[in-house]
């Protein structure tokens, strides 16, 4: 049997295993998004009925815990995103005034010292995100599981033909090796679309808040600006003046809080 033969045989049975193996569709991001009492949460200021909470990711943590819950899980994470420079900051708002208050997330910032920030978008930060080298070695493993909860089920073939299409297979056996790579990058392109729908259904953008509301949402800040406080500017625009705040905040690139298993 002569080498092209055997690759034309390797790849039948990966095939064959790939149809019996059929990895199940990624599940959407669904879980509990709880909101406590604010005055539970560290991070946070009241002006002119506006009160506002800020929650910076932090690694091991969630953004939607019990704020008096300071234990964080000690399993490795595959993909922290504060590593590749972005950093999700949940924002949350409540009028108890009686006037209607417009907020814009880009008047949200992220301060420096002297210097503030702007935050990304929420395509912003996903380019980032699947662009950086964190997120490409988060994939090479067969699980993320701890991130989205789900596994990455064509990577293995992936990881097992590459080195064939590397090795100048051509015309048929090219479009079969091809074929076989399919399912990984659709997973991959699944990953990407679990993180796009994620952070851009919870981007803030332009709202009001009317009296007795709460808006609840994101901002993306860089992670690696050593930012220690977040600024919001409303409007009451029937009284024309600016409601500022400007709240202290901390992160950890990496987890340094107690541990324990969950």
């Amino acid at each position: 049997m002569n080498y092209r033969n055997i690759i034309v045989v390797v790849i039948l049975a990966i095939y064959g295993w790939q149809c019996a193996h059929k990895p199940a569709p990624l599940p959407p991001v669904i879980y509990p998004k709880m909101i406590y009492p604010f005055e539970q949460y560290p991070f946070r200021d009241e002006c002119g009925g506006l009160q506002t909470v800020i929650i910076p990711y932090n690694p091991g943590g969630d953004l939607y815990a019990n704020p008096r819950d300071t234990v964080i899980s000690n399993k490795p994470l595959p993909l922290c995103v504060l590593k590749t420079g972005i950093l999700p900051v949940r924002v949350i708002l409540r009028n108890v005034g009686d006037q209607e208050l417009r907020i814009d997330a880009n008047q949200i910032l992220g301060w420096a010292d002297s210097v503030c920030y702007l935050p990304y978008s929420a395509k912003e930060a996903v380019d980032m995100i699947i662009n950086s080298s964190e997120f490409r070695q988060a994939i090479k493993g067969s699980r993320v599981e701890p991130v989205i909860r789900s596994v990455l089920g064509g990577q293995v073939v992936l990881g097992a033909t590459r080195g064939a299409v590397n090795g100048g297979a051509t015309g048929a056996t090219q479009g079969a090796l091809n074929a076989i790579l399919a399912p990984a990058y659709e997973y991959e392109n699944a990953l990407i679309r679990l993180f796009r729908n994620e952070y851009t259904s919870k981007a803030l953008d332009k709202s009001v808040v009317y009296p007795g509301y709460i808006l609840d949402g994101m901002i993306f800040l860089p992670s690696r600006a050593n930012i220690t406080e977040v600024s919001i500017t409303a409007y009451d625009a029937s009284q024309r003046i600016s409601i500022p705040l400007r709240i202290a905040i901390e992160y950890r690139l990496t987890p340094s809080l107690p541990v324990s298993e969950p």
